[in-house]
């Protein structure tokens, strides 16, 4: 009895250790088929937003290139530097400036160790970040400091190193705070278009905004922010209201890429911006005469300025403040 019960208990063991096994075997295959399709759900979802990435740039690229337009297009026509310089410079960007019109350089929150200027093409965000570095420094400092206008031309040509500047930091265009906040993915979007026109990322993505109703062969209206866009479309004479929800977007540099080639007729094409940006070039310039005529008492010669700086402290469409030609 003895011998029969230690022989029935082993077996039973056995079928135990088995069932076990197969346990596991059950699980690890369960496991492995759940990561597969995690990584197939990743990968259906990674294609569909390269698919969307490729269709908002077909959207804006068959805004630029007609397809999408009203009427016959002009033939044609690429643009050198100086001409896209030329038609960007139609609308202002704002930096900050000391009272020596030097620029001064933010600090960037990703790299402490790296000073920033930004060129601004919102109004209501220039002055947010005026009186954000106003409110950080000391008063004999912060009573320097005020708005300097650049073209936006220059500001993208000394950006992206068309034009040589002495100041040592990185250089960045920023758009419309609210674009950026809407939570519809802008800027993952102007990411994929610069990767599928096959440029360099950069540490900047501005948006520019076109409509379709806005357009036609005789002008393509291209707009800083969806606010310069809606007040066009009311200037147009519509309703607000009947404003198309979806608009073409497309970065600046892969346009300004696209300006490059015979895709479109782009003597066609200028930029827009909103009243508000345009009104505050008149209060950068009175700043501008304020900070000059305090600085006027105080002993000492004053430094020169930067290429960067003293295109800052020029009005955009000045005639005195052209770019220097870029080869």
């Amino acid at each position: 009895m003895g011998k029969g019960g230690q022989s029935s208990a082993k077996r039973v063991q056995k079928v135990d250790d088995n069932a076990l096994i197969e346990q596991a075997i059950a699980q690890n295959r369960a496991e492995q088929e759940k990561r597969a399709a995690a990584e197939g759900a990743r990968q259906e979802q990674k294609a569909a937003e390269a698919k969307a990435q490729q269709e908002q740039l077909s959207m804006a690229r068959e805004q630029l290139t007609g397809v999408a337009g009203k009427g016959p297009q002009k033939p044609g026509k690429a643009l050198t530097r100086d001409q896209i310089v030329e038609k960007l410079n139609a609308v202002p960007t704002f930096c900050l400036l000391n009272g020596q019109y030097n620029i001064v350089g933010l600090q960037d929150p990703e790299e402490p160790k790296v000073d920033v200027c930004f060129w601004m093409t919102d109004g209501a965000d220039a002055k947010d970040m005026l009186e954000a570095a106003k409110a950080a420094n000391p008063p004999d400092v912060a009573d320097s400091l005020h708005l300097g206008v650049t073209p936006l031309g220059l500001a993208f040509a000394l950006s992206e190193k068309w034009a040589e500047t002495k100041f040592n930091g990185d250089m960045r265009l920023r758009g419309a705070r609210e674009d950026a906040a809407r939570g519809d993915n802008v800027g993952e979007m102007l990411r994929g278009q610069v990767e599928a026109q096959g440029l360099e990322q950069a540490s900047w993505a501005l948006p520019i905004f076109c409509c379709d109703e806005l357009q036609g062969p005789a002008a393509m209206p291209m707009f800083l922010s969806r606010k310069a866009l809606a007040e066009t479309w009311v200037v147009s004479g519509r309703k607000l209201a009947e404003l198309p929800q979806q608009q073409a977007v497309m970065d600046l540099r892969v346009l300004v890429a696209q300006m490059q080639t015979d895709a479109f007729a782009w003597e066609t094409l200028h930029f827009i911006t909103e009243r508000k940006s345009v009104g505050l070039v008149k209060e950068a310039k009175e700043a501008k005469e304020a900070a000059a005529a305090a600085r006027s008492g105080r002993p000492g010669p004053a430094a020169q300025p930067t290429q960067a700086a003293a295109a800052a402290s020029a009005g955009a469409g000045d005639a005195d403040d052209e770019p220097p030609p870029l080869e």
